[in-house]
């Protein structure tokens, strides 16, 4: 923070705009002397020989925090890659919406065409759901909610699963045809938490009052289970935690793309371990994947 001007960086999107104004009515509330800019960072380089945007910069947010360009970042959780460098570590955790999936359909349907192909925008959420829905053909997708949504009602697709919190924040929650338990489709790690990630030297005691404890735990056991599952194979994971009193009770999934296998387990202990609760039921997952 240079005096009492604070630069938040993000990438340009249709929600960042809402998030966004989640951190600054905040700031405008807790610390009305602060000075909040925001600035859009781009995510693509420019190819020197065309001079045409191109190559994608996966470190673009990471490198604004690194040059003191940006204060800090605030974005959706799982946008955040699990393994983040020592010096630009996550110093803030909001309380956690709805980490919850959920359906769109054409109006006026209530179940999906079999004809058609239903959207994601995960294989892991295609490979859970194909359980859900036996014969139905899934595929991934990708754009913006209202593209996705839109791709729906022309019938390119008989309907799509995304996060229920971001369908609410675009304006899309009356098109809900259908929530799923995270029993019935376990969400990505960290669905429905925003972040904000710093530099390990920064003071940035002014979020105190956005950052929430429970949030942080569940988080940490989630992403360091992923992580751990995920890093140097061919796998995904989803995982969802929950704190009740001090207790952490962590569930997660690991899929193994090459064996096309899929291993599930819990595990729960003190809320404050979750770290090692994560590391715990990744190696045991991992395991069982392995035989």
């Amino acid at each position: 923070m240079k005096g009492k001007r604070v630069s938040v960086g993000s990438i340009e999107g249709e929600l960042q705009d809402v998030r966004n104004g989640i951190l600054t009515g905040y700031l405008r509330e807790t610390r009305p002397d602060l000075e909040i800019v925001t600035i859009s960072i781009r995510t693509t380089e420019k190819n020197e020989s065309t001079g045409e945007a191109g190559v994608k910069s996966e470190n673009a947010l990471e490198d604004a925090l690194r040059s003191g360009l940006t204060d800090l970042t605030f974005r959706d959780l799982t946008e955040i890659p699990y393994s983040i460098p020592d010096e630009l570590p996550i110093v803030a955790y909001t309380r956690r919406g709805d980490p919850r999936d959920a359906m769109v359909l054409p109006e006026g349907r209530k179940n999906p065409d079999p004809a058609r192909p239903m959207a994601t925008t995960t294989r892991m959420k295609a490979f859970q759901l194909k359980c859900l829905f036996p014969g139905v053909r899934f595929a991934i997708a990708k754009g913006t909610i209202p593209e996705l949504v839109e791709r729906v009602d022309c019938g390119h697709y008989s309907g799509i699963v995304l996060p229920a919190q971001n369908l609410i924040l675009s304006g899309f929650e009356k098109r809900i045809t259908r929530y799923f338990t995270e029993q019935e489709l376990m969400p990505e790690p960290g669905q429905g938490i925003l972040a904000a990630q710093g530099r390990a030297e920064e003071d940035y005691s002014y979020l105190a009052g956005l950052s929430d404890q429970a949030s942080a735990c569940e988080a940490v056991a989630e992403r360091v289970f992923a992580d751990m599952v995920t890093r140097g194979r061919a796998a995904d994971a989803s995982a969802n935690a929950k704190i009740s009193g001090d207790q952490l009770i962590l569930r997660g999934i690991c899929y193994d793309r090459r064996q096309k296998k899929m291993t599930r387990g819990a595990v729960s202990g003190h809320a404050v371990e979750a770290g090692a609760l994560g590391a715990a039921l990744a190696s045991r997952l991992r395991a069982g994947c392995d035989r």
